[in-house]
């Protein structure tokens, strides 16, 4: 494990596994997964809902999340995230990755100038 007292240990197959002081905290998660499958993803959506900030029963969080180009409709029926224009820069990988986010970002919005 780690020695920052602040590290939290997470296993995505087990969502539900979450400390108690981390529900419902964060006004913003961040998710660059180390795999790409729906089945990946629904897990990850299932933590998410569990740590973002809600109104009600609503997420009212910003979420910011990489995934390839092909999970654009799973990115927007999980997170209602879509594709941003910056791309991330990853030159060696078979797929390419693409920025999602559910809220306006004047950043995500530029093209990164490493592609263009």
């Amino acid at each position: 494990m780690s020695y920052d007292p602040n590290f939290v240990y997470f296993d995505f197959n087990r969502p539900d596994v979450i400390p108690s002081n981390l529900l419902g905290v964060f006004d913003m998660v961040v998710i660059d997964p180390p795999f790409i499958g729906a089945d990946v993803w629904e897990e990850y959506a299932i933590t998410v809902n569990h740590l973002i900030r809600k109104k009600g029963s609503i997420g009212i969080g910003n979420i910011l999340a990489t995934t390839i180009a092909e999970n654009e409709e799973l990115m927007f029926r999980l997170f209602q995230a879509k594709p941003t224009t910056f791309k991330p820069s990853i030159p060696n990988l078979v797929y390419q990755y693409r920025a999602y986010c559910n809220f306006p970002s004047k950043m995500l919005s530029a093209i990164n100038t490493e592609l263009s």
